[in-house]
């Protein structure tokens, strides 16, 4: 038997199901497909300069000053999962930074709801 994720073990299958539903969710929508090298490079072009760094410290105006080098290694690299089906434990690392704001109770179920899901993909 396939292991669900807590969401659903929690709030029920049909309730999960609805609620993604009344979002405009369709369920199994949700797809990879392989970059191509320019799609690559156009993405990394069009990055602002006046961004902050990542979690590997490098600059967006280094990456985009060095686009035309980086294309290919980086679309390789992006889709080396996508066709091996699996993702290196590096890759899956994340910086969280708490917003604070007024929130509905709704919300506040959702961003539950959304974090148990994650913290599921994760372990």
């Amino acid at each position: 038997m396939e292991k669900l994720p807590p969401c659903i073990i929690s709030f029920g299958a049909s309730f999960v199901h609805s609620f993604y539903s009344s979002k405009g969710i369709k369920l199994d929508s949700f797809s990879f497909s392989i970059v191509s090298e320019e799609k690559c490079l156009n993405y990394i072009s069009s990055l602002s300069a006046n961004k902050a760094t990542g979690l590997d410290g490098i600059p967006s105006r280094f990456i985009r000053d060095s686009a035309l080098v980086i294309a290919h290694p980086l679309s390789h690299t992006v889709n080396l999962p996508i066709i091996q089906g699996a993702v290196p434990n590096d890759l899956k690392s994340a910086r969280v930074v708490p917003l604070f704001k007024k929130i509905t109770k709704q919300k506040l179920a959702t961003t539950v709801l959304f974090l148990s899901y994650v913290f599921y993909l994760k372990f």
